[in-house]
């Protein structure tokens, strides 16, 4: 066991300076801080977006949401079309999903929205209630609050992204030492 945990420690440790001498590489050659601002700043936003166009049609896939046609529900539909044309919108896509809780939620842009609606609010709310819901939800569409969160997600990503690669060299010394004083110790953890 002490042969395991040495190993352990040399290994973490040599990963640990690895990570480090990488990291004062990139520092010594960085180009000026103006420009890296720049950088990082550009492609949050690129992937964001690409997060945002691409993210829709995944996030519905994933609730297995299924299109309302006009003709099965065309009252709701007449609400809807009335609600967009009010916040000036086009109106959205209606969906159906089975949900785990009551809910609906909105995704997409003005131009190219979607609101998926859990089954059970047919069954739950009267239809003016339900306009209520269209309407919360379509307010989400006139806003972009789809582009916005997924955007502020994203900058929050990058910024842990770049707390953890600055923190590895740190991280990945305590958790060498911890597994491989537990191993000389002769108490391993799983």
């Amino acid at each position: 066991m002490v042969g395991v945990g040495l190993s352990l420690l040399v290994g973490y440790g040599l990963a640990a300076w690895f990570v480090y001498s990488i990291l004062v590489w990139f520092w010594a050659s960085r180009p000026p801080l103006g420009t890296t601002v720049a950088i990082v700043a550009v492609t949050t936003l690129v992937f964001g977006y690409l997060s945002y166009q691409y993210g829709t049609s995944q996030l519905l896939a994933s609730v297995d949401a299924a299109d309302l046609s006009r003709e099965r529900a065309p009252d709701l539909y007449r609400r809807a079309d009335r609600l967009a044309a009010a916040m000036r919108i086009e109106t959205p896509r209606l969906l159906v999903a089975d949900m785990t809780v009551p809910n609906a939620l909105a995704l997409g842009s003005p131009t190219d929205g979607a609101v998926v609606l859990d089954r059970s609010l047919f069954r739950l709310l009267s239809p003016a209630e339900l306009e209520g819901i269209l309407a919360h939800e379509c307010a989400h569409l006139e806003s972009r609050d789809s582009l916005v969160q997924t955007l502020a997600y994203s900058g929050l990503r990058t910024v842990v992204g770049l707390v953890t690669i600055l923190l590895s060299p740190a991280l990945l010394s305590l958790t060498g030492l911890a597994r491989g004083v537990a191993w000389i110790r002769g108490r391993p953890t799983p």
